[in-house]
């Protein structure tokens, strides 16, 4: 019993160890959604600043094409800032793709480690009723012993009174 106790107990600890590392793995997955959040807001802003750019970019060249030659110079630092603009514009859309990935796996992964959680604690709970009934069986055990060292005593009593009963009758007859 002492053997199934001890591999319960080992169990029961594991257990509880799982469930703790989950629950700090499921922190974690949430602290890197709402990093990811966070820079998906400033990916927003980015692109917003691209498309803004993009406009400054086409009003400036437009000025500049009506400043004639004088204005060829800013037109081609214009086209440059647009096509800047335009590459910025790609690259937020690409990272809010990436961005949209690593949210969508962190919620996979934290959903994942709540149910990781839970069978670590439905194995905590069968555990403990693993133990209880240990302890049950322990204590009937213990009650069987006694019983039966009870019977043991009696029956050697009874032994006892049935020799002196037999030599009663031996010296009676």
């Amino acid at each position: 019993m002492t053997h199934v106790k001890e591999c319960s107990s080992r169990a029961m600890d594991a257990a509880g160890i799982t469930s703790e590392t989950a629950a700090h793995a499921d922190r974690t997955m949430l602290e890197m959604t709402r990093a990811a959040t966070e820079i998906g807001s400033i990916v927003n802003i980015i692109r917003l600043i691209a498309s803004h750019s993009q406009m400054v970019a086409i009003n400036a060249a437009i000025e500049a094409g009506k400043a004639g030659e004088s204005g060829k110079g800013f037109i081609a630092v214009a086209n440059e800032v647009r096509e800047l603009a335009i590459r910025t514009e790609q690259a937020t859309r690409k990272v809010s793709g990436m961005i949209t990935h690593v949210q969508e796996n962190a919620a996979e992964a934290s959903r994942a480690i709540i149910e990781m959680t839970a069978i670590a604690k439905q194995i905590v709970a069968a555990n403990q009723e693993i133990d209880q009934a240990v302890k049950t069986q322990d204590i009937a055990l213990t009650r069987i012993d006694n019983a039966t060292e009870e019977v043991h005593r009696e029956t050697r009593i009874l032994v006892e009174q049935a020799a002196g009963i037999g030599q009663a009758t031996r010296q009676t007859a």
